[in-house]
């Protein structure tokens, strides 16, 4: 039998968007008979229809606390950091690694796949093969190492550069380096000459695409309308302010809004607001009694995201319940685009847009047309074979590139 382990961050119940990826991937793997390993921060073992389950192993208690003063010794790390990337934290990397290593022996582990973020999983990975050479261990890049976020305050180029060259020495070591298509523009860039690209690369996407058991296809017949957002919120990545804007120009409709996940931007002013629509922010809760909420809604809201490298798994998962979704966008290349203008039940709002109101009564008619909308995920998947965890169910244990890559 096959033993697969998958390293990564925060696994179910409560988990990252990485962490839910991994669930609908390791979820597949059960299903073909593989046995399946989780290390973790944190996460547990979650049972299914069919009795298989994955064994998952957490270091939550390890997890270090950040002091206050914690933001001065990050930039400070950019500066003068020179081998390692300035957010690697050894203490989590020897818990991950020791874990992982008892786990490789106990269950004759032949494939490992090192989830990034975060950067801990590719540095344990990396080990992993330097000690056992017969490992086959991948890096699934589900978040772009390069391509992906760089510090506010500090010169970008400076940042880019530093992690191109950890990305360029340390991902020679992998069997199989799998990225996102959303990164594909710039590893053309600025990896194409390099052995790990040119050799060991390839370009699957977001495997969230997976039809929901608890999707119910059902209409509802309330008078008031929901959307709702899953993710995280945060100036400079992505804020709500320029859709609830847009929103509070209906007078016609009766609407409420859900928030739901980590939220640093200050909605307080809309959810005081009185009127027709109503605002309300839930927090961070469990991914089963969030799906509950995304089931529930009428419409689903995706919001605009700043770094075009990086795709918000949450479009799949909205595409998987079929029904109508809601998006903004703040440039021409967001990474969203090529896979929302797919679907065939989504508005776009382009936040530049200055004009409120036209905004406004555009996405009015849109909600009037669609409240009921449902599309069958059987025919999504055809367009996007790509961002089911089979793709990578094929590539990995099928034994070569599947001829749809």
């Amino acid at each position: 039998m096959k033993s697969v382990l998958f390293l990564l961050d925060y696994y179910l119940p409560n988990a990252s968007a990485n962490g839910i990826c991994a669930s609908k991937v390791i979820q597949k793997f059960l299903e073909e008979g593989i046995q399946v390993s989780v290390v973790c921060y944190r996460g547990e073992s979650i049972c299914r229809m069919g009795g298989a389950t994955e064994e998952v192993y957490s270091i939550a208690s390890h997890l270090p606390k950040r002091k206050g003063s914690h933001k001065v010794f990050y930039y400070l790390k950019w500066l003068f950091a020179k081998k390692r990337l300035p957010y690697e934290n050894k203490r989590i990397g020897e818990e991950l690694f020791g874990l992982a290593e008892n786990i490789v022996a106990k269950n004759a582990v032949d494939t490992v796949v090192c989830i990034h973020l975060p950067i801990e999983t590719l540095l344990v990975g990396k080990r992993l093969k330097d000690k056992y050479s017969h490992l086959n261990v991948v890096a699934y890049m589900l978040d772009s190492l390069s391509g992906g976020f760089l510090p506010r305050w500090l010169p970008a180029a400076f940042c880019r550069r530093k992690k191109i060259n950890w990305e360029n020495k340390n991902l020679n070591r992998f069997d199989k380096v799998i990225l996102m298509e959303s990164s594909r523009p710039h590893h053309e860039k600025y990896s194409k000459s390099v052995n790990w690209y040119k050799e060991n690369s390839v370009f699957l996407d977001v495997p969230a695409l997976v039809a929901s058991s608890r999707t119910s296809g059902k209409k509802n017949e309330r008078e008031e309308i929901v959307v709702c957002f899953l993710g995280t919120m945060a100036p400079g990545v992505r804020s709500p302010y320029a859709f609830l804007d847009i929103l509070f120009n209906i007078v016609d409709l009766k609407m409420k809004v859900l928030f739901i996940g980590k939220n640093s931007c200050d909605v307080s002013k809309y959810i005081t607001r009185s009127g027709n629509i109503h605002v309300d922010a839930k927090g961070e809760l469990p991914y089963a009694m969030a799906q509950e909420y995304l089931d529930e809604a009428d419409f689903l809201l995706n919001l605009g995201n700043v770094n075009p490298n990086l795709v918000p798994s949450k479009i799949f998962e909205y595409m998987a319940y079929g029904k109508p979704i809601i998006s903004t966008y703040t440039c021409e290349n967001d990474s969203s685009l090529q896979y929302l203008r797919k679907y065939p039940a989504v508005h776009l709002v382009d936040e530049k847009e200055k004009d409120r109101t036209a905004l406004a009564e555009r996405l009015e008619t849109f909600i009037k047309a669609h409240r009921n909308a449902n599309i069958s995920t059987a025919s999504i998947e055809q367009y996007f074979y790509k961002n089911t965890p089979m793709a990578l169910y094929d590539f990995l244990i099928g034994g070569e590139k599947n001829e749809k890559l």
